[in-house]
């Protein structure tokens, strides 16, 4: 397997194994703890912190898979249906945020997202769709409070819809 390919996919892992759950996530990539120290030393701090500039992040991940001027985004391998993007300053080019968006060439039914807010059925069924949070925007717009930071966010809509997302896509929804 090609070392850069390889690279990604660890820190597609190390972003998979962060934060509460990470435990069942471990389970679910077939990893265990001593993995999640491996990955903690190699990218812990490294790559998502506010003020890196694209080069290190290429230095490390090799160059994206597609990009723009604002926005750098890889396959990290760990989830099918959604790049990792690096979102940077215009004018600083400095990194201001990082989060999974949705592969270019797929698109989430819009038909669950406008029927969320009738239902928490429905806003239930976004996690195993991955909706990402510029989707929630899209169809939603935005929450009436927003709560955490990242990697963990709470998003609260009217009608007691709430979703917690975690590195940019909804992990829970009720």
């Amino acid at each position: 397997m090609d070392y850069v390919v390889e690279r990604r996919r660890r820190f597609g892992q190390h972003l998979e194994l962060a934060g509460p759950g990470w435990e069942q996530r471990a389970n679910d990539l077939g990893l265990a703890a001593a993995n999640r120290e491996a990955l903690q030393r190699e990218f812990g701090g490294r790559l998502v912190r506010i003020g890196i500039d694209r080069a290190a992040i290429v230095e490390v991940l090799g160059p994206p898979d597609w990009s723009d001027s604002t926005r750098s985004c890889y396959d990290l391998g760990v989830r099918a249906e959604h790049d990792f993007a690096f979102s940077f300053s215009p004018r600083a080019a400095c990194l201001i945020e990082a989060m999974y968006v949705r592969k270019q060439n797929l698109h989430v039914s819009q038909r669950a997202l406008t029927l969320g807010l009738s239902g928490s059925g429905v806003a239930r069924s976004m996690v195993p769709a991955g909706t990402t949070a510029a989707e929630l925007l899209d169809s939603l717009g935005e929450p009436s409070t927003k709560a955490g930071w990242w990697p963990f966010e709470t998003w609260c809509y009217p009608e007691g819809l709430v979703f917690e997302l975690r590195l940019g896509v909804v992990d829970v929804a009720t």
